[in-house]
């Protein structure tokens, strides 16, 4: 090895890269018969497991239902070429590149997919991308998925037009009745990855991090690879001189292990002749381990350090014999994720240490920050801040105030079925908790490893992991950023019950308050189920009320208001006020102009629904005739209101692509707003008037004064519920959990007297 190690000949290249090497992008790449190391890895990222293609929907749905598998996928160690927003720029360029570097491209078939496809617009996105893929990749390369739960699609004798052409005669993957069902879909996801890994080969996320396989052989064959580790940056060292890596004698090596706390290895690194050359020509963790550091957790933490070493010198200071002798005093200290405490779990050792523990806490604990769940576990599973009760399967959990929550570790088949609705699972807390402000901490006493005693969210961006090794691992993000939680260089091990806090600002790819809810087993896997002792699970995070929040730039048009008012008052007139909140920025934290909701309120009502009522209209309440005025400044898709929690009778919503649809019966029936037959969008971060009248089956919308196309129900259309029942107006619908997001400052609604 040594410096020649930072480049790769055209040999190792195709012994790398397999099927995958191109003689032409070799020949555009190599200089002098070689790549730079650099340069290959750059190429190499740009290439995916799967393209996904697919049509967005009417409303979205369908877009959130690939969003779904995409993320299954990639949980999965596969990489996907996916529109998680809508493409902007050279459009046509991306999606060439995206089909070109794709081993596989997998078609989600919907009805209107291929009504796109097989249509006039020769510049639709899905015509486009179906077409361009089955010329350059060829049918065989692709595999069609059915996400549409229409009957007659079920037959692919029915897939018209190029869709039918190209994969008419291929043995589809049927999801489209597994998206209520979780276990259901885990399991058809399983098979997809799978066809992908048939058609593309090994996914290259393992193909090129070897390092993540010794892992993996506890792990079945095509479930979720453990990502590769990547640890905290240390606190600068203190000022010092620094040299060169490459120019350490094997003997400087064996100090810097020294310094690392990693000297039981310096042996065999001087019996190898372990050299600073060689550090600086290692490729992956796997040749640290050949070198003579067998331990992976370690190994990975020396592999970080050399980058570090490589980029900015070697401390003079991490090379000396005497530490005593430092002029600056003293070594400086690792910043962790973590500060651990082992103990016993049993309640005799757990008075010994809890005054330490505590300490340590509320030294990280601003103290501005509010709790937001305590679960002791010691004679029941209650929230002591609330109602919540955490509910387990029996034949497999027990509580006990000497033990604590236990759990063997064997309720994967409980978990498929109805009664794992709400086992298992802390209280969901919404916009209480802040993932970029929060501190988490807990008791626990693993008895295996490969396990996951908390997750968060049901695609888990923050999870965590005790390792098959026993090193405990925080996992956020899907397992895309992960973190070995160490004390002075050393990766901790829990085989001992221990004591832990996380204070953690990690940056998260969801919504500071989306999906903040703590799973005691990862929901979108279950794999790796905990088997062992948790007690004390506390969580703080900041209040809502501190929390910086979107400004509305757009300044309030008071032509355009007053416009918006005499015409509301006009198409509301003989009606009678059945509720009125006039101005929203009354007794509101907000500052800017009205009150603000985060759009992720929806488990902040699971158990009072009464927090998101904005008004009881009745039994006598009639639908005849009635009114909603709201003004608002939307941030993203949301439901804006709903009429009913159980039948949503009538609602209006945002869509992904800030189209305004007025909705009945559950979102059955729905009405895009258009005005001269255009569809009508919204603009994000911008105040907005709207007007919804519904008079018998006619229905007229307003919007910022502007009266838009009127459109009428079917005429056979009736409501499904009962005209006394389900009267209540929500800012939330509970068919979807789509909640608000974005400003709200005036709501109205108008009834017949």
């Amino acid at each position: 090895m040594g410096a020649a190690a930072s480049v790769v000949t055209k040999g190792q290249c195709q012994a790398l890269c397999g099927d995958l090497f191109d003689e032409s992008e070799w020949d555009k790449q190599a200089v002098d018969g070689v790549v730079n190391r650099d340069k290959l890895t750059t190429v190499l990222s740009t290439l995916t497991d799967a393209f996904l293609t697919h049509d967005w929907g009417s409303d979205g749905g369908t877009h959130t239902k690939v969003s779904v598998v995409n993320y299954l996928l990639q949980a999965r160690g596969i990489t996907t070429w996916f529109d998680q927003e809508k493409m902007e720029g050279n459009v046509k360029k991306q999606m060439i590149h995206g089909i070109d570097n794709a081993r596989v491209i997998v078609v989600f078939v919907t009805q209107r997919y291929i009504a796109k496809v097989g249509g006039p617009n020769a510049e639709d996105n899905c015509q486009l991308e179906f077409n361009y893929a089955a010329r350059r990749k060829t049918a065989s390369r692709m595999i069609p998925v059915l996400i549409d739960p229409t009957p007659a699609l079920k037959n692919p004798a029915s897939w018209n037009g190029e869709v039918g052409f190209v994969l008419g005669g291929h043995l589809y993957l049927d999801l489209s009745g597994a998206f209520d069902d979780d276990h259901l879909l885990a399991s058809k996801v399983d098979e997809l990855v799978a066809k992908i890994v048939s058609i593309g080969g090994t996914p290259l996320a393992r193909r090129f991090a070897p390092e993540s396989l010794s892992d993996a052989k506890e792990q079945a064959k095509y479930v979720p690879s453990p990502p590769v580790v990547a640890t905290l940056q240390a606190a600068p060292v203190l000022s010092a001189p620094t040299v060169s890596l490459a120019s350490l004698t094997k003997e400087d090596v064996g100090l810097l292990l020294n310094a690392l706390a990693c000297s039981k290895f310096s042996a065999a690194f001087l019996e190898n002749e372990v050299t600073g050359e060689v550090l600086y020509g290692a490729a992956s963790v796997e040749e640290i381990k050949e070198l003579g550091m067998p331990l992976a957790a370690k190994a990975r933490v020396l592999f970080d350090k050399i980058a570090e070493f490589k980029a900015s010198g070697v401390p003079t200071t991490l090379l000396l014999r005497d530490k005593t002798k430092l002029s600056t005093g003293g070594a400086s200290t690792p910043f962790t994720t973590a500060e651990v405490k082992t103990t016993d779990l049993s309640s005799s050792n757990v008075a010994s240490t809890a005054k330490s523990f505590e300490d340590i806490t509320m030294a990280l604990l601003p103290p501005e920050w509010a709790a937001v769940m305590k679960y002791k576990l010691e004679v029941n599973g209650v929230n002591t801040l609330s109602k919540h009760t955490l509910s387990w399967f029996d034949s497999s959990c027990s509580v006990s105030a000497a033990n604590g929550f236990f759990s063997d570790g064997n309720y994967a088949a409980e978990l498929k079925g109805t009664a794992s609705s709400r086992a298992m699972r802390l209280q969901a807390i919404g916009g209480r908790l802040d993932k970029n402000a929060f501190l988490l901490r807990f008791r626990m006493k693993p008895m295996a490893g490969g396990v996951t005693p908390l997750a968060a969210g049901r695609f888990p961006w923050f999870a965590i992991d005790v390792t098959t090794d026993l090193c405990l691992a925080l996992s956020c993000n899907q397992g895309k950023d992960v973190f070995v939680t160490q004390s002075d260089m050393d990766a901790i091990t829990v085989d001992k019950g221990f004591e832990l806090h996380i204070p953690t600002d990690v940056n998260q790819s969801l919504r500071d308050t989306e999906h903040n809810q703590l799973y005691l087993y990862r929901p979108d896997t279950h794999q790796g189920l905990f088997h062992g002792y948790l007690r004390d699970i506390e969580m703080y995070s900041t209040l809502p009320a501190s929390r910086k929040l979107p400004r509305i730039t757009d300044a309030d048009d008071p032509d355009r208001h007053r416009l918006h008012l005499t015409h509301r008052d006009a198409l509301v007139e003989g009606l009678t006020i059945a509720f009125h909140y006039p101005n929203m920025a009354v007794d509101a934290v907000d500052v800017v102009t009205g009150a603000y909701f985060d759009g992720n309120y929806y488990d902040d009502t699971e158990l009072d629904r009464n927090l998101v009522v904005a008004g009881k209209l009745g039994a006598t309440f009639s639908r005849n005739k009635f009114a909603v005025a709201i003004t608002m400044a939307p941030l993203a898709a949301c439901c804006v209101f709903c009429m009913g929690s159980y039948y949503r009778w009538f609602g209006l919503t945002v869509t992904n692509t800030m189209e305004v649809k007025v909705t009945f019966n559950n979102q059955r029936v729905g009405l895009v707003v258009r005005q001269d037959r255009e569809m009508v969008r919204l603009s994000r971060e911008r105040w907005h008037d709207v007007v919804v009248v519904v008079d018998g089956l006619r229905v007229t919308v307003l919007i910022d004064g502007n009266r838009m196309d009127e459109v009428s129900l079917p005429q056979d259309f009736t409501y499904t519920a009962p005209p006394d029942a389900d009267n209540d107006m929500f800012l939330l619908n509970y068919s979807c959990s789509g909640c608000f997001h974005g400003f709200m400052r005036e709501f109205a609604m108008w009834k017949l007297s």
